[in-house]
């Protein structure tokens, strides 16, 4: 792939990767106990909020806007990250995260190790050197799903449906409904978490990384492996008497345009507001990188000038502030001719239960195809189409949207393969599947 780079993943004796690593193979990289980076650990500190996620060498962008997204919902992020924990108080070497897995929460249970590479942590990071609560948090999710190179690459519903079980929506953003403006808006109100990205027609969608000097040294890490592997013909591996095949994962370096934007890269949806701009109502979306830095530098941006036009108790508002911390505003109409996918992650009432903001009910079902039973193929099989699994839904209520005149009632449907992602270190990628939705006559 030109102008790709990549990583070798092997393992480590941890869940870091999938296959085997030589003892020799990395001189400058290490697992390191926290208080081997630094003096003062700390899990968090000031409370956890979406500045303190910054991306590493890893092409998970679209895990860590789940995470930003995520901290906007603070009773939800203490149901996924426990908040009593720390690196002081009955300190015992290990952190525990929660997760929603196929209808229930699961506890997750780590250490207090993480990649180094020259004393720095090689994934995610905080703004704060000290600060660990996201490095933690990403080690949880990899062991859930096997190892950090099962992350790389996904949609950001994925994880916001882990750190949430709500259901998702999906649009394709030159396909989206007129009223899509309205449908943030809602979604925000409700608590919903929300997500953007940008097509770079390369097929890496969600899986982009900053460059970086650590990434650079990486590169040439990789150089060396292969010279390793040319002159070690035979060498002690951990773990087993074979040599095991190398991963080789692609790690794609940004595609920036010229408006600061990122191809191939997902990006938080942290408000959606309206202000007045000269006398005009103008509609504004704010969104997050989750690198940290690298911004939109057209209108509304940091710096532009029609900031100059607002007032300070409406900056105040709107929570302006001139940093390079990945955070920005973007007009709606900006946005539309720039973003391709919008994601919305709907939550239901199960996810947390003292909860009233969402209006959501849910129904879960769980079912297989079977082959000769219940494998009935897409609709280009007629003869066998009808014994796919099916379900019937009634339709009692109607919407409860004060500014919406017409009646009807709105659901959703969201489909869910289970581990896949975990198995796919025995050669397993997801299935093709859909579903389709019919009208029942009413004489049946």
């Amino acid at each position: 792939f030109a102008g790709t780079s990549y990583i070798v993943l092997p393992s480590a004796p941890l869940f870091l990767w999938k296959r085997g690593i030589p003892k020799h193979a990395f001189t400058s990289q290490s697992v390191c106990i926290l208080q081997e980076i630094c003096e003062n650990p700390r899990f968090i500190i000031g409370g956890a909020n979406r500045t303190d996620i910054c991306q590493g060498e890893l092409g998970d962008c679209w895990f860590l806007a789940a995470i930003a997204c995520l901290t906007l919902n603070k009773k939800l992020l203490c149901r996924v990250i426990p908040h009593d924990q720390s690196f002081i108080q009955n300190y015992a070497g290990i952190f525990h995260f929660q997760f929603w897995r196929y209808g229930d929460w699961v506890d997750v249970i780590i250490d207090d190790c993480l990649p180094t590479y020259n004393n720095q942590l090689v994934f995610t990071k905080s703004s704060q050197r000290n600060e660990f609560w996201s490095a933690l948090l990403e080690k949880a999710y990899a062991k859930l799903h096997g190892s950090y190179e099962a992350l790389k690459g996904g949609n950001t519903t994925e994880a916001m449906e882990d750190f949430t079980g709500g259901v998702t929506e999906f649009y394709e953003i030159k396909d989206a409904p007129k009223d899509i403006y309205k449908i943030m808006k809602h979604a925000i109100a409700r608590g919903s978490l929300m997500a953007s990205s940008i097509d770079d027609n390369l097929g890496f969608s969600y899986g982009s990384a900053p460059r970086s000097d650590i990434g650079e040294m990486i590169a040439r890490m990789v150089k060396n492996l292969e010279n390793a592997q040319m002159s070690h013909p035979t060498v002690d591996y951990q773990g087993t008497d074979e040599r095991p095949a190398w991963t080789i994962v692609p790690m794609q370096y940004e595609t920036r345009m010229s408006c600061g934007l990122v191809k191939g890269h997902a990006y938080s949806v942290t408000a959606v507001e309206e202000t007045t701009f000269k006398g005009e109502k103008i509609r504004l979306v704010r969104l997050r990188n989750p690198w940290g830095q690298v911004e939109w530098n057209g209108p509304w941006s940091d710096k532009s000038e029609e900031w100059n036009f607002i007032n300070e108790a409406e900056k105040v508002r709107l929570q302006h502030k001139i940093a390079e911390d990945g955070e920005f505003w973007i007009s709606f109409e900006d946005f539309m001719r720039h973003f391709t996918k919008l994601e919305i992650c709907n939550l239901t009432p199960d996810t947390l239960e003292a909860d009233k903001l969402q209006t959501w009910t849910v129904s879960v079902n769980e079912g297989r195809w079977v082959r000769g039973c219940s494998a009935g193929g897409c609709r280009n099989y007629p003869d066998t189409f009808w014994t796919n699994p099916q379900y019937r839904l009634k339709l009692l209520e109607e919407d409860d949207d004060p500014e919406d005149e017409e009646v009807i009632c709105s659901f959703l449907v969201a489909l869910m393969q289970k581990n896949r992602r975990k198995e796919r270190k025995l050669g397993a990628n997801l299935y093709t599947i859909g579903f389709a939705i019919y009208e029942v006559p009413k004489e049946v």
